[in-house]
């Protein structure tokens, strides 16, 4: 104990501050609960956090949405032999139809949203979308809500307010400057989630600009 405190005097005189690493999904799970049956993992990408669902809510469907088609088909195959995932070649928002999609070289950052000039070019294809409250109204109830549509997630959840109804827990990316045009902001979101009945639960795997301004990161909100 003696030592730990010396260590931790000394990161704190180089300006440092020491914490235990917490996972967002282990912590997701726990603020879940039991008898998850529906889980969404939107912007599913190659699939990585719908397997950790998979395996974290055993009883449970994930229904992975992925615009790209590339990407989309690989989830297809990854997913076959699995009964409980099911994925849908749709991207997430306040709307029903067809929109412009930006895929700049990096694909993990392609969005509705015009990228900044910073991305590099990116290509521009045209998806299907639809909204999170056309969706459930369709297939059911969701426990537990997954975003990261690179700056597009408050569209996402402007097109899901009946659906949150029965959210327990989202896991959503946050921006803390705009990335894109029109990026929504952690604040928005988090102010409209309020109205929703939500609360912040906490901040995951923050991201800081050479300035030491925050740029990004994740966060939990929790059904009060």
């Amino acid at each position: 104990m003696i030592g730990s405190r010396y260590v931790y005097r000394v990161f704190r005189a180089l300006g440092l501050k020491v914490e235990r690493y917490r996972d967002p999904l282990v912590e997701l799970k726990a603020l879940a609960g039991s008898n998850v049956a529906r889980v969404i993992d939107g912007g599913a990408y190659r699939g990585t956090v719908s397997q950790d669902f998979l395996n974290m809510f055993p009883s449970a469907e994930v229904h992975a949405f992925e615009p790209q088609a590339d990407l989309y088909a690989n989830l297809v195959s990854v997913s076959a032999n699995e009964s409980r995932w099911h994925v849908h070649n749709l991207a997430l928002s306040d709307s029903q139809g067809e929109a412009v999609f930006h895929v700049p070289a990096a694909a993990f950052t392609a969005s509705l949203l015009t990228p900044d000039e910073a991305f590099g070019s990116a290509r521009v294809d045209k998806v299907q979308t639809t909204t999170l409250d056309a969706w459930s109204n369709e297939h059911g109830p969701t426990d537990v809500l997954k975003l990261d549509l690179q700056g597009a997630e408050l569209q996402a959840l402007r097109g899901a307010t009946s659906m949150l109804t029965n959210v327990r827990v989202i896991l959503c990316e946050v921006n803390f400057v705009p990335r894109y045009d029109n990026c929504s902001l952690f604040h928005e979101i988090a102010s409209f989630l309020a109205q929703q009945g939500f609360m912040l639960h906490r901040l995951y795997d923050i991201r800081s600009l050479p300035t030491g301004a925050w740029e990004m990161g994740d966060a939990i909100f929790v059904k009060r």
